[in-house]
């Protein structure tokens, strides 16, 4: 019987040996530690403790009889620890494989709501809150834990005007599955309206009741902007070609007018009492022949003599006529760029254009102002190009003209070169002087733009294709790929131009650069905290909301003294430094600007000691 029972504990205690091996391999496979290493510990001295009961038995001449039921009931024990560990073992392998499982789930969906260019939001329906992915909050200008979770965070940034629509929207889609898909105005951090494009799916539990809804937004400003563009680009073509065809016609009918009344006034004596009529009757149809010609002029069908031209040579010899033309109350003032270009254009044109726009800026100066001719030689490259219709990349001289005057309303910038539009009171211009500017230079393979704040002044810059040997156009070189060296730094960008200040954002952006960015002086006061950490300012000179570019400044160098500033704007440098706007100290930079201006201009301003 002491026999059995030695070989009773033996076993004993190998089975329980086993338990705590199989329990230190779980630790090893689940990583769950305490539990298995506790119950692993207690096998073990359980082992140890019948391991010397045996040596006792074998080696004290049997002096410690062994109590048979008690090491049967312990062998019991044993065998069961060392099954239930051995069941409990797939299961644990099991759970541990679907946590393994769910972790890797979750962080691939993290990934890809970091990774896409789109907000994602859901809406929690029964508890009206609301999540809201980092990128969310992004575009919107916010960091995801500055959204509160709730419904009206959403709701309450949506422009008033498209609001109704909106809920429309949402209502239709939660009572009647109609898709959820629109484009909206929502509200800036910085105060500004952005274009964004939503979308969603409502998900209803068993009874059909709406329980969860989710989507994602997208920032579609700048594909608004150049849609627009485009649209203005594609109407100024349509209208081109409708008022070519009619000038057209119409000069083949003054063409019949003129020549009969030439015949009838050759039949007439001199003191025949029709004559006076007859002449009063052929002034009428060349005045309708000049406006045919304006007409040709916008559809681009004129017939042009371009040659190779020195843009400051009919420059200058334009000037002198307008002296005499504007009257002193008007100081006029030029500047001519260094080592300038020669351009492709027709001579005769560029006289018109640029006496036209001198005495439309008489017309929005009738107390007198300033007006300012400048050339200088821009070279145009494919981020320029990309933002703006119908521009080509290259190498252009640049002709600018602006005033002091009044300004033109934003909107009407959009209408200012279409024909017979005109700010002019009724029978005080055509409407036809900026049209025929504008085909003159498309045809000429150049372009044009306009800058103006109203009660500031306006800009007009003319962009002429440069003439190289033999007249062919190749790429300039400065505007192919470039090296640019840049430093660690954090720029604030303050526009009130959408268009401009996501250019500049993403300009600054890939030249390594961090970057701020706020749309007007007010808004960027707002963000600059005690510990806000910035490099450099870089803001528009004329902003919105009764804070201009300088005034700005002027208090960011009190709250942060040392910073760098760089000033922006449409106008051109030379027309900005007065007393009123810049001074001759202060950096500048002047719009339309490409990456290399702008990189340069940086490393120049933050390399300097002052």
């Amino acid at each position: 019987m002491d026999v059995i029972g030695a070989g009773i504990l033996a076993l004993s205690i190998v089975l329980q040996l086993a338990a705590a091996w199989l329990a230190l391999a779980l630790i090893r496979e689940t990583g769950w530690r305490t539990p298995w290493l506790l119950i692993g510990i207690a096998l073990g001295l359980m082992a140890t403790r019948r391991s010397i009961t045996l040596l006792n038995y074998l080696f004290d001449d049997l002096r410690s009889p062994l109590n048979i039921t008690a090491e049967i009931v312990a062998l019991a024990i044993s065998t069961l620890m060392v099954v239930g560990v051995a069941l409990i073992r797939p299961a644990l392998r099991k759970s541990k494989t679907t946590e393994a499982a769910l972790v890797e789930s979750e962080a691939r969906y993290e990934r890809a709501v970091m990774g896409t260019h789109d907000g994602l939001w859901d809406w929690d329906i029964p508890g009206n809150e609301m999540y809201f992915s980092p990128r969310y909050a992004e575009i919107l200008g916010y960091r995801q834990d500055e959204l509160e979770p709730v419904v009206a965070t959403a709701t309450d940034r949506i422009h008033p005007e498209d609001a109704d629509r909106a809920a429309e929207i949402l209502k239709a889609h939660l009572e009647h599955d109609a898709p959820y898909e629109l484009e909206i105005r929502m509200r800036h951090r910085n105060g500004d309206y952005i274009w964004i494009r939503t979308k969603a799916t409502v998900f209803r539990d068993d009874s059909g009741i709406p329980v969860h809804m989710a989507g994602s937004i997208t920032d579609i400003t700048e594909q608004r902007n150049r849609d627009e563009q485009l649209y203005q680009a594609q109407k100024m073509e349509t209208t081109g070609q409708l008022t070519g065809g009619i000038a057209h016609d119409f000069n083949n009918l003054l063409a019949v007018v003129l020549g009969n009344l030439e015949l009838v006034r050759d039949r007439l004596s001199e003191d025949d009492p029709v004559l006076p009529q007859l002449h009063r009757a052929s002034q009428a149809a060349e005045r309708g022949a000049n406006l045919t010609r304006h007409l040709l002029a916008f559809s681009r069908q004129q017939v042009l003599a371009p040659t190779v031209i020195d843009l400051d040579k009919i420059v200058a010899g334009t000037i002198e006529l307008i002296k005499h033309t504007l009257g002193e109350h008007i100081l006029i003032s030029s500047a001519a760029g260094n080592d300038m270009w020669h351009c492709w254009a027709d001579p005769s044109q560029i006289e018109n254009a640029l006496l036209n726009l001198a005495l439309n800026a008489r017309d929005a100066m009738p107390d007198g102002g300033r007006l300012t001719i400048e050339t200088s030689n821009i070279s145009l490259d494919d981020e320029y190009a990309a933002a703006q219709a119908e521009v080509t990349p290259g190498e252009y001289v640049m002709l600018a003209v602006t005033d002091t005057g009044v300004g033109i309303p934003p909107d009407q910038l959009a209408h200012i070169f279409e024909p017979f539009f005109t700010t002019k009171e009724v029978g005080a211009g055509s409407g036809l002087g900026l049209s025929m500017i504008y085909g003159f230079v498309k045809q000429s393979g150049g372009h044009v733009t306009v800058y103006s704040e109203v009660g500031i002044g306006t800009t007009f810059k003319i962009y002429l294709p440069r003439a190289l040997d033999g007249l062919q156009k190749q790429q300039p070189q400065d505007i192919l790929p470039h090296q640019f060296e840049t430093r660690e730094a954090t720029v604030f960008v303050v526009e009130d131009d959408p268009d401009v200040r996501t250019l500049a954002v993403a300009l600054l952006s890939n030249l390594g650069y961090q970057v701020m960015e706020a749309g007007s002086g007010p808004a960027a006061l707002e963000l600059l905290g005690e510990d806000t950490h910035v490099d450099l300012l870089m803001t528009d000179v004329v902003l919105p909301r009764g804070m201009t570019g300088p005034a700005l400044a002027t208090v960011v160098r009190e709250k942060i003294p040392g910073i760098k500033v760089l000033f922006m704007s449409g106008y051109t440098e030379q027309a900005m430094e007065s007393p009123d706007r810049l001074g001759k100290t202060e950096h500048f930079l002047q719009k339309p600007f490409r990456k290399k201006d702008l990189a340069d201009k940086l490393r120049e301003i933050l390399d300097s000691p002052n």
